[in-house]
């Protein structure tokens, strides 16, 4: 089970495996709100494994969401554990982080003169209330 990005890669693994004699099944979410349960029951159902694969880090990720809801609706169909893939759980250090001025030359936007001092950090939230906080935009070219 998986989405996004990791689904080329599932379907690599899973012509990989077929040319071993493993026969494996790749459901692709298409959305994760709102989840489509049956079909993964059903996929559940059918081959009695689950594992699934998500780019994001092991913490706070879908796939655990998922392996929850599966074992809560689907375990008696289990054969074997259930397993996800994911990325590494990593840190990022708050020391190294370069300010919003220094990727003025990088970044795809023109950066407004408010925010030249403010650390840049990637926070999808915290960008519309810095610009509704400083009153400023971005400028696309």
């Amino acid at each position: 089970i998986t989405y996004g990005l990791m689904v080329h890669y599932s379907l690599k693994a899973a012509e990989q495996l077929e040319k071993e004699g493993i026969s494996v099944e790749v459901v692709d979410l298409r959305t994760i709100s709102p989840v489509d349960m049956e079909t993964i029951i059903s996929s559940v159902k059918k081959t009695g494994r689950v594992i699934v694969v998500q780019e994001s880090q092991r913490q706070a990720g879908v796939a655990g969401q998922l392996l929850s809801e599966i074992s809560e609706r689907a375990f008696m169909y289990l054969d074997a554990p259930v397993g996800r893939v994911t990325s590494p759980d990593t840190t990022f250090s708050f020391g190294s982080i370069p300010k919003i001025s220094e990727f003025n030359s990088i970044s795809p936007f023109v950066v407004p003169s408010c925010l030249n001092n403010v650390t840049f950090v990637i926070l999808s939230f915290l960008l519309p209330y810095l610009l509704f906080r400083f009153n400023c935009c971005f400028n696309f070219y």
